[in-house]
């Protein structure tokens, strides 16, 4: 699959996040392309970091590790005393929303996040509360490849 379908789906999946009981949508936008500036929060992004290759290829398969950076922004201007106790219940509920969702809707082989980062992210020049999640992405796909 191309990068754009595991980052669309990844994106489809990540808007379904609740937080709170009754459950109730936790994100007001998810964005699978970058915008010039964040509108309402809470928010996500989500972009490709880093992948690689394995080596040395197998036949008839191509086998490539993603890692995708996924910003949860939370608060703009809001001090990190205030927003601890709203922020934190995001860190389980991504996890367990990609943990059921390991496909990535068909997208891959295999997907979870892989670790994150809490506290203060900057976004276009401003700064935001929130946490960075690394989501890891094996995809496999037939390649026929040439002598």
């Amino acid at each position: 699959m191309a990068i754009q379908d595991i980052i669309s789906q990844a994106g489809s999946i990540l808007q379904g996040l609740t937080i709170g009981i009754p459950p109730t949508t936790a994100l007001a936008m998810v964005y699978t392309n970058l915008p010039a500036s964040l509108g309402q929060t809470p928010c996500a992004t989500i972009m490709p970091h880093h992948g690689t290759l394995t080596w040395p290829r197998k036949p008839m398969q191509r086998e490539v590790n993603h890692d995708f950076d996924i910003f949860v922004y939370f608060s703009k201007g809001m001090d990190m005393a205030s927003a601890d106790q709203l922020l934190k219940p995001y860190i389980d509920a991504v996890i367990l929303l990609f943990d059921t969702h390991i496909t990535l809707g068909g997208t891959c082989f295999n997907s979870g996040i892989t670790d994150y980062n809490y506290g203060g992210i900057t976004y276009a020049g401003v700064d935001y509360i929130g946490i960075k999640f690394t989501l890891r992405v094996i995809e496999f796909s037939p390649f026929q490849y040439q002598a």
